[in-house]
């Protein structure tokens, strides 16, 4: 088996799923290009050489459609002789992307590719494809699918989680995220160049949160769990 290397690895901030988000004028291609050009200018690797790009995108849909891994390489003009594929895994997609890439380097496929994922949630919103597994419960359960979040739920329930011990596991999260945007630690990121400006920072970390405020906040699948998928 070959070894496979990772030989950079970079990220855009991640910004609120929202159209006041920090990105929401960017569409998924305008924002793979910035990456793309600063990871050739990082590596000196010329795209040339590539043989693949892999991508992990959930809601494949409006600018995320049409095989975004493809349709953004070329955007950014790198040569038709890459090959382009876009994988869907759920929440795992862009991970799966990168073991991917990674197992085709192992077996002797190719011997440098890129790998990573992309979701523009304030472009194109979770469920904007309009899946009917999610948007028809009696269809999502004759199919064995429920939202991730309602199991979840079920697995917090049956091991007797309380809605206490999982408030305090994401407010130390939040302070973890916190202290490390602090303390400068997300070496990874790049500066993103909108109209408005360079977005560098996470906008998802909450420096006002606290357990009051959390304890307070409703529980989000609730109302999907009273809907019938709690008896599922």
């Amino acid at each position: 088996m070959i070894d496979a290397f990772v030989l950079e690895a970079l990220r855009s901030p991640r910004t609120e799923a929202k159209e006041s988000g920090g990105l929401h004028e960017l569409s998924p291609s305008d924002l793979l290009d910035q990456l793309y050009h600063e990871l050739v200018l990082r590596t000196q690797v010329d795209p040339v050489s590539l043989s693949e790009v892999i991508l992990g995108c959930v809601t494949q849909q409006g600018e995320q459609a049409a095989n975004i891994a493809k349709t953004s390489a070329l955007r950014a003009g790198w040569p038709a002789s890459v090959a382009r594929m876009t994988i869907n895994r759920f929440c795992s997609s862009s991970i799966d992307a990168i073991a991917l890439a990674a197992m085709k380097v192992n077996c002797g496929q190719t011997s440098a590719l890129v790998a990573g994922g992309v979701e523009m949630m304030s472009r194109i919103p979770l469920m904007a494809d309009g899946a009917r597994v999610f948007a028809d419960h009696d269809f999502g359960v004759n199919h064995q699918m429920l939202l991730m979040g309602a199991g979840a739920d079920l697995i917090a329930s049956r091991g007797e989680m309380s809605r206490t011990d999982l408030d305090a596991v994401a407010f130390g999260s939040h302070q973890r995220a916190l202290r490390a945007q602090k303390e400068e630690r997300f070496t990874s990121i790049l500066p993103i160049a909108t109209s408005k400006g360079l977005v560098c920072s996470d906008e998802c970390v909450r420096p006002s949160l606290t357990p009051d405020r959390l304890a307070a906040m409703p529980s989000v699948f609730g109302d999907l769990g009273k809907a019938g998928s709690d008896q599922v």
